[in-house]
């Protein structure tokens, strides 16, 4: 089997989410950080959080 053009992007692409879902996973049960200040509050005020 031959693998199409640009087979390691995807590779690569698969591989980071696998393990940003991992981390997600086992930090899902910790609380949020509380953000003071900055460019992170505007947006945790923007998304309701």
């Amino acid at each position: 089997m031959k693998f199409p053009e640009g087979w390691r992007i995807y590779a690569l692409v698969i591989g980071l989410n696998v393990v940003a879902l991992s981390l997600w996973w086992v930090d899902r049960d910790v609380a949020p950080h509380t953000v003071t200040g900055g460019i992170g509050a505007w947006i945790s005020s923007r998304l309701g959080s």
